[in-house]
């Protein structure tokens, strides 16, 4: 119930935290034509933790990069030399 506000007896979840902001990417080339590519953003409030997501076209299909919930403001990815984008959400 940590977060939670109760309104007429009806438990109410807190709203979503706001989109991070301020999403930057570097790239780095790496051996054999792959790239290191490190994304970082300006920290939530109330973020728990973030989630990338890659897609090979803006209005393609958004595909979750990460294994594991982020709780930094830091993510790398290591692939093929290749066009990509990427969106940063925030969780709580």
């Amino acid at each position: 119930t940590d977060g939670f506000q109760l309104m007429d007896d009806i438990m109410v979840s807190p709203l979503p935290p706001v989109a991070p902001a301020n999403v930057t990417i570097d790239v780095a080339q790496l051996e054999g034509g792959h790239v290191l590519r490190t994304l970082t953003w300006e920290a939530v409030e109330g973020a728990m933790y973030y989630t990338v997501y890659a897609c090979d076209t803006l209005d393609g299909e958004w595909v979750q990069i990460n294994t594991e919930p982020i709780t930094e403001t830091t993510f790398s990815s290591e692939g093929a030399s290749a066009i990509k984008f990427y969106k940063v959400t925030a969780s709580n």
